[in-house]
Protein backbone atom coordinates (compact mmCIF):
# COMPACT_ATOMS: atom_id res chain seq x y z
CA UNK A 1 0.00 0.00 0.00
CA UNK A 2 1.10 3.56 -1.11
CA UNK A 3 0.87 6.67 1.20
CA UNK A 4 0.88 10.33 0.08
CA UNK A 5 1.16 13.56 1.71
CA UNK A 6 -0.84 16.88 0.94
CA UNK A 7 -0.07 20.58 1.16
CA UNK A 8 -2.53 23.28 0.82
CA UNK A 9 -2.26 26.52 -0.05
CA UNK A 10 -5.03 29.30 0.23
CA UNK A 11 -3.82 32.34 -1.16
CA UNK A 12 -6.15 35.14 0.17
CA UNK A 13 -6.63 38.76 0.78
CA UNK A 14 -6.68 41.10 4.33
CA UNK A 15 -8.77 44.17 2.49
CA UNK A 16 -10.98 45.96 4.78
CA UNK A 17 -13.34 46.83 2.35
CA UNK A 18 -14.29 44.06 0.20
CA UNK A 19 -13.26 44.28 -3.41
CA UNK A 20 -12.49 42.60 -6.90
CA UNK A 21 -9.20 43.89 -6.83
CA UNK A 22 -7.84 43.08 -3.57
CA UNK A 23 -4.32 45.33 -3.33
CA UNK A 24 -3.44 44.93 -0.06
CA UNK A 25 -1.05 42.71 1.60
CA UNK A 26 -1.45 39.13 0.33
CA UNK A 27 -1.50 36.32 3.42
CA UNK A 28 -1.26 32.51 2.77
CA UNK A 29 -2.90 29.59 5.21
CA UNK A 30 -1.98 26.30 4.58
CA UNK A 31 -3.10 22.32 5.87
CA UNK A 32 -0.30 19.39 5.33
CA UNK A 33 -2.04 15.80 5.85
CA UNK A 34 0.28 13.13 5.60
CA UNK A 35 0.37 9.35 5.46
CA UNK A 36 -2.90 9.01 3.53
CA UNK A 37 -2.47 5.34 2.75
CA UNK A 38 -4.35 4.53 -1.08
CA UNK A 39 -4.21 1.95 -3.10
CA UNK A 40 -6.20 3.81 -6.21
CA UNK A 41 -7.40 7.02 -7.24
CA UNK A 42 -10.71 7.90 -9.04
CA UNK A 43 -12.05 11.13 -9.74
CA UNK A 44 -15.29 12.37 -11.74
CA UNK A 45 -17.36 15.31 -12.94
CA UNK A 46 -21.02 15.61 -11.62
CA UNK A 47 -23.51 18.24 -12.49
CA UNK A 48 -26.11 18.68 -10.22
CA UNK A 49 -29.44 20.86 -10.86
CA UNK A 50 -30.58 23.74 -8.92
CA UNK A 51 -32.12 22.98 -5.35
CA UNK A 52 -31.38 19.09 -5.92
CA UNK A 53 -29.66 16.67 -3.64
CA UNK A 54 -27.52 13.76 -4.56
CA UNK A 55 -27.67 10.08 -3.77
CA UNK A 56 -24.66 8.61 -1.83
CA UNK A 57 -21.92 10.35 -4.67
CA UNK A 58 -19.90 7.01 -5.81
CA UNK A 59 -17.70 5.56 -7.24
CA UNK A 60 -15.00 6.98 -4.65
CA UNK A 61 -12.15 4.64 -4.72
CA UNK A 62 -14.89 2.13 -4.25
CA UNK A 63 -16.28 2.19 -7.74
CA UNK A 64 -16.24 -1.79 -7.72
CA UNK A 65 -18.31 -3.14 -4.97
CA UNK A 66 -16.15 -5.26 -2.84
CA UNK A 67 -19.47 -7.76 -2.68
CA UNK A 68 -22.81 -7.77 -3.99
CA UNK A 69 -25.71 -10.11 -3.69
CA UNK A 70 -29.62 -10.07 -3.42
CA UNK A 71 -29.88 -9.73 0.67
CA UNK A 72 -32.20 -10.08 3.29
CA UNK A 73 -33.94 -7.30 5.21
CA UNK A 74 -36.23 -6.61 8.64
CA UNK A 75 -36.51 -3.18 8.64
CA UNK A 76 -33.73 -3.53 11.57
CA UNK A 77 -30.47 -2.98 11.64
CA UNK A 78 -29.77 -6.95 11.41
CA UNK A 79 -29.46 -8.03 7.41
CA UNK A 80 -28.79 -11.19 6.59
CA UNK A 81 -26.26 -11.92 3.75
CA UNK A 82 -27.10 -14.78 1.27
CA UNK A 83 -24.34 -16.39 -0.16
CA UNK A 84 -20.47 -15.28 0.00
CA UNK A 85 -19.26 -12.73 2.65
CA UNK A 86 -15.73 -12.33 0.86
CA UNK A 87 -15.07 -8.75 0.53
CA UNK A 88 -17.13 -7.48 3.62
CA UNK A 89 -15.67 -5.72 6.46
CA UNK A 90 -16.62 -3.69 9.23
CA UNK A 91 -16.64 0.06 8.44
CA UNK A 92 -17.96 -0.37 4.35
CA UNK A 93 -20.77 1.39 2.90
CA UNK A 94 -23.60 -0.23 2.21
CA UNK A 95 -26.02 0.62 -0.62
CA UNK A 96 -29.31 -0.63 -1.86
CA UNK A 97 -32.57 -0.52 -1.93
CA UNK A 98 -33.78 0.13 1.90
CA UNK A 99 -30.75 0.97 2.93
CA UNK A 100 -30.31 4.52 4.52
CA UNK A 101 -27.62 6.74 2.75
CA UNK A 102 -24.42 6.43 4.93
CA UNK A 103 -25.15 3.11 6.35
CA UNK A 104 -22.36 1.02 7.01
CA UNK A 105 -21.01 -2.49 8.54
CA UNK A 106 -20.76 -2.77 12.15
CA UNK A 107 -20.44 -6.26 12.89
CA UNK A 108 -20.38 -9.43 11.07
CA UNK A 109 -21.48 -12.65 13.08
CA UNK A 110 -21.10 -16.22 12.43
CA UNK A 111 -21.55 -17.85 9.07
CA UNK A 112 -24.53 -20.48 8.52
CA UNK A 113 -23.57 -23.40 5.94
CA UNK A 114 -26.62 -25.82 5.13
CA UNK A 115 -25.41 -28.76 2.81
CA UNK A 116 -27.85 -30.95 1.15
CA UNK A 117 -26.19 -34.49 2.12
CA UNK A 118 -27.18 -37.87 1.12
CA UNK A 119 -29.12 -39.70 3.99
CA UNK A 120 -26.43 -39.23 7.07
CA UNK A 121 -26.09 -39.16 11.03
CA UNK A 122 -24.72 -36.21 13.18
CA UNK A 123 -24.70 -34.87 16.15
CA UNK A 124 -25.38 -31.32 17.49
CA UNK A 125 -21.40 -29.84 18.40
CA UNK A 126 -19.62 -32.30 16.10
CA UNK A 127 -17.02 -30.69 14.00
CA UNK A 128 -16.50 -31.65 10.12
CA UNK A 129 -13.99 -30.70 8.15
CA UNK A 130 -13.70 -29.61 4.29
CA UNK A 131 -11.50 -27.69 2.23
CA UNK A 132 -9.14 -26.87 5.14
CA UNK A 133 -12.34 -25.42 7.74
CA UNK A 134 -14.18 -26.84 10.25
CA UNK A 135 -17.84 -26.87 9.90
CA UNK A 136 -19.57 -27.01 13.60
CA UNK A 137 -23.18 -29.22 13.45
CA UNK A 138 -26.18 -26.79 15.23
CA UNK A 139 -28.81 -29.85 14.85
CA UNK A 140 -28.48 -33.11 15.64
CA UNK A 141 -29.93 -35.17 12.39
CA UNK A 142 -30.46 -38.88 11.88
CA UNK A 143 -30.75 -40.16 8.24
CA UNK A 144 -31.32 -36.52 7.42
CA UNK A 145 -30.55 -34.84 3.75
CA UNK A 146 -30.03 -31.40 5.26
CA UNK A 147 -27.40 -30.83 7.80
CA UNK A 148 -26.46 -27.21 9.24
CA UNK A 149 -22.90 -26.07 10.33
CA UNK A 150 -21.69 -22.98 11.76
CA UNK A 151 -18.02 -22.12 10.56
CA UNK A 152 -15.87 -18.65 11.53
CA UNK A 153 -13.72 -19.92 8.84
CA UNK A 154 -14.17 -20.07 4.55
CA UNK A 155 -16.15 -21.59 2.06
CA UNK A 156 -16.25 -25.51 2.10
CA UNK A 157 -15.82 -26.70 -2.21
CA UNK A 158 -19.27 -26.72 -4.20
CA UNK A 159 -19.37 -30.01 -3.62
CA UNK A 160 -17.66 -33.17 -1.99
CA UNK A 161 -16.63 -34.85 1.62
CA UNK A 162 -17.36 -33.73 5.20
CA UNK A 163 -14.81 -35.56 7.40
CA UNK A 164 -15.59 -35.82 11.15
CA UNK A 165 -12.77 -34.62 13.32
CA UNK A 166 -14.54 -34.51 16.69
CA UNK A 167 -18.36 -35.37 18.13
CA UNK A 168 -20.49 -38.25 17.44
CA UNK A 169 -22.31 -38.88 13.86
CA UNK A 170 -21.19 -40.80 10.63
CA UNK A 171 -17.31 -40.68 9.85
CA UNK A 172 -18.08 -38.74 6.60
CA UNK A 173 -20.62 -36.97 5.11
CA UNK A 174 -21.42 -36.81 1.37
CA UNK A 175 -22.82 -33.42 0.27
CA UNK A 176 -24.07 -32.43 -3.49
CA UNK A 177 -24.57 -28.63 -2.61
CA UNK A 178 -24.73 -25.66 0.01
CA UNK A 179 -26.03 -22.31 0.62
CA UNK A 180 -24.33 -20.43 2.99
CA UNK A 181 -26.41 -17.64 4.98
CA UNK A 182 -24.55 -14.59 7.60
CA UNK A 183 -25.94 -12.55 9.59
CA UNK A 184 -24.66 -8.80 9.45
CA UNK A 185 -25.19 -5.57 11.58
CA UNK A 186 -25.59 -2.15 10.49
CA UNK A 187 -25.19 1.10 11.92
CA UNK A 188 -29.05 1.74 10.41
CA UNK A 189 -32.30 0.28 10.24
CA UNK A 190 -33.18 -0.49 6.91
CA UNK A 191 -36.40 0.69 5.54
CA UNK A 192 -38.00 -2.18 4.50
CA UNK A 193 -38.72 -6.01 4.69
CA UNK A 194 -37.70 -8.90 1.93
CA UNK A 195 -34.69 -8.90 -0.17
CA UNK A 196 -32.61 -6.66 -1.80
CA UNK A 197 -29.74 -6.03 -4.13
CA UNK A 198 -27.44 -4.64 -2.05
CA UNK A 199 -23.63 -3.58 -2.42
CA UNK A 200 -20.64 -2.84 -0.49
CA UNK A 201 -17.95 -0.45 -0.99
CA UNK A 202 -14.72 0.06 1.14
CA UNK A 203 -14.94 4.03 2.21
CA UNK A 204 -12.47 6.28 0.95
CA UNK A 205 -8.88 7.15 2.65
CA UNK A 206 -8.86 11.04 1.53
CA UNK A 207 -11.33 13.30 -0.71
CA UNK A 208 -11.05 16.60 -2.82
CA UNK A 209 -14.51 18.39 -3.64
CA UNK A 210 -14.97 21.25 -6.35
CA UNK A 211 -18.42 23.55 -7.10
CA UNK A 212 -18.63 25.90 -9.10
CA UNK A 213 -21.82 27.32 -7.39
CA UNK A 214 -23.11 27.35 -3.96
CA UNK A 215 -23.49 23.42 -2.58
CA UNK A 216 -24.13 21.85 1.09
CA UNK A 217 -22.05 18.87 1.69
CA UNK A 218 -23.13 16.42 4.37
CA UNK A 219 -19.87 13.82 5.36
CA UNK A 220 -20.27 10.69 6.72
CA UNK A 221 -24.14 11.46 7.57
CA UNK A 222 -23.39 14.37 9.54
CA UNK A 223 -23.88 17.82 9.67
CA UNK A 224 -24.42 20.05 6.72
CA UNK A 225 -21.68 22.33 5.65
CA UNK A 226 -22.52 25.30 2.83
CA UNK A 227 -19.40 25.98 0.45
CA UNK A 228 -19.21 28.72 -1.89
CA UNK A 229 -16.96 30.10 -4.64
CA UNK A 230 -15.03 33.09 -3.79
CA UNK A 231 -13.91 35.69 -6.75
CA UNK A 232 -10.20 36.68 -7.02
CA UNK A 233 -9.08 39.68 -9.11
CA UNK A 234 -12.48 39.49 -10.91
CA UNK A 235 -12.32 35.73 -11.38
CA UNK A 236 -14.37 33.32 -9.78
CA UNK A 237 -12.95 30.48 -7.95
CA UNK A 238 -14.63 27.19 -7.25
CA UNK A 239 -15.84 26.68 -3.75
CA UNK A 240 -13.49 23.28 -2.22
CA UNK A 241 -13.41 20.74 0.38
CA UNK A 242 -11.26 18.16 1.52
CA UNK A 243 -10.93 16.06 3.81
CA UNK A 244 -8.62 12.57 5.62
CA UNK A 245 -11.08 9.78 5.45
CA UNK A 246 -12.23 6.87 6.64
CA UNK A 247 -14.71 8.71 4.10
CA UNK A 248 -17.98 6.72 3.00
CA UNK A 249 -20.95 9.07 2.92
CA UNK A 250 -20.82 12.43 0.66
CA UNK A 251 -24.50 13.75 -0.62
CA UNK A 252 -24.50 17.33 -2.30
CA UNK A 253 -27.24 20.00 -2.49
CA UNK A 254 -27.26 22.56 -5.08
CA UNK A 255 -28.51 25.70 -3.48
CA UNK A 256 -28.11 27.84 -6.05
CA UNK A 257 -30.27 28.51 -9.15
CA UNK A 258 -27.73 27.34 -11.72
CA UNK A 259 -26.76 23.74 -12.69
CA UNK A 260 -23.77 23.26 -10.74
CA UNK A 261 -20.64 21.63 -12.29
CA UNK A 262 -19.36 19.44 -9.40
CA UNK A 263 -15.50 17.73 -9.17
CA UNK A 264 -14.47 15.04 -6.96
CA UNK A 265 -11.28 12.76 -6.23
CA UNK A 266 -10.57 10.50 -4.02
CA UNK A 267 -8.32 7.85 -2.92
CA UNK A 268 -8.58 4.32 -0.96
Amino acid sequence: MLTSNFLFFLNSYSDLVPTTTPSLNNFKWSRQINGVPFNIENDQQIQILPSITTPNIVPYPFSTPTNSGTNSLNSTTTMTVIGSITGIAIGNLIIGGGIPVGTIVDSIGTSQYTFTVSSANATAGAVYSNNGQNFTVSSTIAAGTTLVCTSAGGNPTGSGTLTRVSGTGDATVTFSSFTEATPLVMSQAATTTGTSAISFYAPASFIYFESDQQVSVIYNNGSSMVLNPFEVNGLTQPAVYFMAGPCYSLTVTNMSTTTANVFLASMG
